[in-house]
């Protein structure tokens, strides 16, 4: 179930707690993606970092991902939207838990000049509210839109 959650002041994050471990959770959301031909540009490894500086940190991922035929179409209407681009979902594993959590992108419309974008924004949270549903326990191989 969706849940949103203030985290350090940050209540415009969207969480779901994933049903799998974390590693299946990354490959589910990776699976996801490609499904919608859409491109993992980069997974960030928090925790590899940590250990790289001598430091221990819990399983901490982000997936970079996004359409550029998207992403150019908002920084036309607004090039500040760049700062937000691509998409990123965060994946946590803490004491056993792994949520998947991510910044609804209709929150931009506001904070960035994209009224005439609205349709696109909607389309980007449906997308990461349905990888969310799926993470949440729903049929791997449902679509993700």
């Amino acid at each position: 179930m969706l849940t949103s959650i203030a985290s350090n002041g940050q209540s415009n994050l969207k969480s779901y707690q994933s049903q799998y471990g974390f590693d299946e959770t990354i490959q589910l959301i990776k699976s996801s993606l490609d499904e919608r031909d859409i491109e993992v540009m980069q997974v960030i490894d928090h925790d590899d970092n940590a250990e790289g500086a001598g430091m221990e940190l819990e399983k901490t991922k982000v997936i970079v991902f996004g359409n550029p035929q998207v992403g150019t179409k908002l920084m036309q209407a607004d090039p500040d939207i760049a700062i937000e681009l691509p998409l990123r979902l965060l994946i946590i594993e803490r004491n056993g838990n792994v949520t998947v959590k991510y910044t609804d992108p209709t929150l931009w419309k506001e904070k960035y000049n994209l009224e005439d974008q609205v349709e696109t924004l909607e389309n980007m949270t449906e997308l990461l509210n349905n990888i969310g549903r799926i993470v949440e326990g729903g049929d791997k191989r449902t679509s993700i839109l």
